[in-house]
């Protein structure tokens, strides 16, 4: 088994929103550290909307744990980008905050019933990260990479808002 996945890196279980659950393995070993950066997808639809209080508070925190390591805050990125802006209706952008917990609970919901979470739109966020447009991190030493992490949240599949066909979008997607 490998280092990062034995029992010795395992950490004490504690209490949260979803219950006393045990937080599982680091996924990604803090040797090296560089930089990291998160970019959240997130469909802010009615749909997703009663799943988002154990989301908010569980289930993407001890993720975002688990993918960061031990790296510090200071190495790490948070980057949010729902599926419409709760004010504008011509899409969203990609923001910044300074911690997950700040960007989850500024989160706002748009309850449009079209609104959801475009296969488009997850293809500018894979860009976004492979092509560094939205890493603002630089360190010095002899790696400047960084490691990036999307994490798309949905309860609806992504589509594409021109066309509602059959064909599944997932397909559409780099590997």
């Amino acid at each position: 088994m490998p280092a990062s996945l034995s029992g010795s890196s395992q950490r004490k279980s504690s209490s949260s929103a979803c219950g006393d659950v045990r937080a599982g393995p680091q996924i990604m070993s803090n040797a090296g550290l560089s930089p990291q950066n998160f970019l959240l997808m997130i469909e802010n639809s009615s749909a997703l909307a009663g799943f988002w209080p154990d989301l908010r508070d569980c289930y993407l925190p001890r993720l975002v744990e688990q993918l960061g390591g031990s790296h510090p805050e200071n190495l790490t990125s948070i980057f949010i980008s729902e599926s419409r802006s709760a004010y504008d209706f011509h899409g969203s952008g990609i923001r910044q905050y300074s911690s997950l917990k700040d960007g989850l609970k500024q989160f706002e919901f748009n309850y449009d019933l079209d609104n959801i979470l475009s296969t488009t739109q997850i293809q500018t966020a894979v860009e976004a990260l492979t092509f560094s447009t939205i890493t603002v991190l630089v360190v010095s030493g002899p790696s400047n990479l960084s490691v990036r992490h999307l994490i798309v949240v949905v309860a609806t599949p992504p589509t594409e808002f021109a066309s509602r066909s059959l064909h599944d979008p997932w397909h559409d997607l780099p590997t």
